[in-house]
């Protein structure tokens, strides 16, 4: 029976594509790419300051990332109402 569904469905080997995300955009990307930095810095030199520093950014980055699921999740809301009929490509 498996052997039957291996060949009606087929199999598929190895990871899901990686950062591939609904809600991804170009703040994100710039929040995330400052708390690495910042987060560099840390191994670089372990200071208080720095460690308050990129507890901040880490913060921000967070709300960053809210803000833009929040906003990518009325997107596509809006539009499946706008559009009830239509098959939508899930990622």
């Amino acid at each position: 029976m498996l052997q039957a569904c291996d060949e009606v469905c087929g199999k598929k080997k190895g990871r899901r594509d990686q950062g591939v995300t609904w809600w991804w955009n170009e703040d994100v990307k710039e929040a995330i790419a400052r708390k690495k930095d910042a987060h560099k810095e840390i191994c670089k030199s372990g200071t208080e300051a720095n460690k308050a520093r990129y507890k901040n950014i880490k913060n921000r980055a967070k709300k960053v990332v809210a803000k833009a699921m929040k906003e990518a999740a009325e997107r596509e809301l809006r539009e499946l109402s706008e559009h009830p009929n239509k098959v939508f490509k899930l990622v």
